[in-house]
């Protein structure tokens, strides 16, 4: 009711969530939160956990996969300083209608959060250091409340949810990663209430975001959206400077391409009885990786990744009979890996001393631990593990490195165990499938927002006639340049932001679905595609773990013949494990009625 606003809620935390449901996005749910947040009262906004069951694609849940709420994850904050990297752990996007989440993220591991005060004698110490998108969930209500509070006492209005989404998500820092890792960036409330106070140089977008195409012919914003080989759509896109100076905003339309990739394989010789004796693995258990691979040193031309990656991804897995011979779903051996920042201290130019020629890090070989500070660590039930890094040259000082450790939490009875690794790099490459317009379609790289003052432009997807069917990653990367007031220009970009675009193209009939081999080529690594899936299953924890892809099929009306439609899953060398299929159908949406240009029908 409009006439009683102002004393109902604004901001909506839910730390909860519903590992069991398996359409996530399109559950009753995550409908309904849609519904309560765009329809029932637009001026009240959830921030939304999407879970912990990473690391695996497509393992958002419910109702975190809600269309119009901040679905939120969990990035870093250690006490090292090395802050903004995605939590392991963290779920990913998309959810079951192929949409982007999270939306937003923010600190919510390895920081402080709140304890219950009947825990504590003293309130001063109601505090604890702990991870979760549970805890970056009230974290980005907390922002949330920050920057509301700072519309309605610029604007003087209390925002549209929608409006409000938008705002936020295009005010939030780029971390280099991919929209289903990190939606539209690491939220920035200092950067957002700036903005809504006409700081110069400061702007904001709508949409912040975009998933391409329609559905029962019109493009909708809380329901599946496809867009078929050889289509195009352009889309309405507005820029807003509040700030007393002008400023142009340049445009890169990109996607992440591999650029950079090593893999290896270490046959782990002998139980662990030995100390390392004869190249045998010594069998320790602690802080100390049996490995150290390097990625990038500085200054050294044989470790090298080029300059403009945005992204470091590495991989580890180990032979499935020493992590589960017996199928008793309890995991024996599994991997430990570490990615660390390699600081030169001593100036020696060492980050390990092999001493016995061995390849493997020995206790007598650990002698420059000091120098190693840890990005991450994953160690978790499951035979594979994987560690991401964003823009590694912000803070990669002299080096980075990725560690590799048998954790031997029951020993297999296994002599010789085989763990393979790799670690590709990834760098935003212009993307031919989008192209940037003004408002009258005349194409552009650079449009001029003066100050106080919104300027409308577009940009265009067009989807080629080979283009492979699937979800499709890519974006718009903008570039802002203040112009001063004596009519000088900024030598360099004072913000980037690349606003996320998933583009999805279906399948048409029956189709055949390969996977590219595991060959170490770097052409061959992706991010996400559907031909391509990892075992990322986390035992005794959450149900969507595991590495879930969501494929569209536009099943031709000729086909419609009453008859049943065949899914054939081969994995003719996997003797320990399958790929699990679900079929879902189309069914009418519960709202419909009353949104619907945003639902469809």
């Amino acid at each position: 009711n409009p006439l009683t606003w102002d004393d109902q809620p604004n901001i909506g935390s839910f730390s909860f969530g519903y590992s069991s449901v398996d359409n996530s996005g399109a559950d009753s749910y995550s409908l309904y939160l849609d519904w309560l947040t765009r329809v029932y009262n637009n001026q009240t906004h959830y921030a939304v956990a999407i879970g912990n069951g990473g690391h695996g694609y497509g393992t958002v849940k419910v109702p975190g996969a809600a269309q119009g709420v901040f679905s939120v994850g969990a990035f870093s904050s250690r006490t090292n300083g090395l802050w903004g990297q995605s939590a392991p752990w963290n779920n990913r996007g998309p959810n079951v209608v192929g949409r982007m989440d999270p939306d937003i993220v923010a600190v919510g591991w390895s920081a402080t959060g709140d304890v219950p005060l009947n825990l504590r004698n003293n309130g001063n110490s109601a505090t604890t250091t702990w991870g979760g998108t549970s805890l970056a969930t009230p974290i980005t209500a907390g922002l949330l409340a920050i920057v509301e509070q700072s519309w309605l006492e610029n604007r003087g209005d209390y925002p549209d949810s929608q409006v409000f989404r938008d705002f936020v998500l295009s005010t939030a820092d780029d971390r280099g990663y991919d929209p289903f890792v990190q939606g539209g960036g690491w939220f920035n409330a200092s950067r957002a209430t700036a903005t809504l106070d006409g700081e110069n140089g400061t702007w904001s977008a709508t949409p912040s975001q975009w998933m391409s195409g329609t559905f029962q012919g019109q493009h909708r914003n809380a329901n599946i959206n496809t867009i078929s080989q050889g289509e195009s759509q352009t889309v309405d896109l507005q820029f807003s400077n509040a700030g007393q100076t002008d400023m142009f905003l340049d445009f890169i339309p990109e996607r992440l391409y591999p650029v950079a990739h090593q893999v290896g394989q270490w046959l782990s010789i002998g139980n662990g009885s030995s100390n390392g004796e004869n190249d045998t693995w010594d069998g320790y258990q602690e802080s100390r990786p049996d490995l150290l691979i390097p990625i990038h040193i500085s200054n050294n031309t044989t470790y090298q990744i080029p300059s403009d990656t945005t992204l470091i991804r590495s991989r580890a897995v180990i032979e499935y009979a020493a992590f589960d011979d017996d199928l008793d779903t309890e995991s024996d051996e599994r991997i430990e890996i570490i990615m660390y920042r390699w600081s030169d201290e001593d100036g020696d130019g060492l980050w390990v001393t092999d001493v016995d020629n061995d390849s493997m890090v020995d206790s007598e070989d650990w002698t420059e631990s000091d120098e190693l500070e840890a990005y991450a660590t994953w160690y978790l039930h499951g035979p594979q593990a994987e560690l991401r890094v964003g823009l590694p040259f912000e803070d990669m000082k002299d080096g980075i490195m990725l560690g590799i450790s048998r954790n031997d939490v029951d020993p297999s009875g296994l002599d010789n165990v085989s763990i393979e690794w790799d670690w590709t790099a990834f760098k935003p490459r212009v993307d031919d499938w989008v192209s940037t317009t003004d408002n009258e379609g005349n194409p552009i790289t650079r449009l001029l927002v003066p100050a106080n003052s919104t300027v409308d432009s577009q940009f265009t997807i067009s989807v080629p006639l080979n283009a492979s069917s699937g979800l499709h990653q890519h974006g718009i990367n903008i570039r802002s340049f203040e112009i001063f007031s004596n009519g000088s220009l900024a030598n360099e970009s004072h913000r980037d932001w690349t606003l996320p675009v998933v583009t999805n193209v279906p399948w048409s009939g029956p189709f055949d679905l390969f996977a590219k081999p595991l060959d170490g080529n770097v052409s061959n690594q992706t991010l996400y595609t559907e031909s391509w899936i990892s075992g990322a299953q986390r035992w005794n924890w959450r149900a969507e773990s595991g590495d879930w892809r969501f494929l569209s099929v536009d099943w031709p009306e000729a086909l419609d013949t009453g008859g049943a439609a065949i899914v054939d899953v081969n994995w003719d060398d996997n003797e320990w494990t399958d790929v699990d299929v679900l079929w879902l159908s189309q069914t009418p949406h519960g709202y419909a009625e009353e949104a619907p240009l945003d639902y469809g029908t």
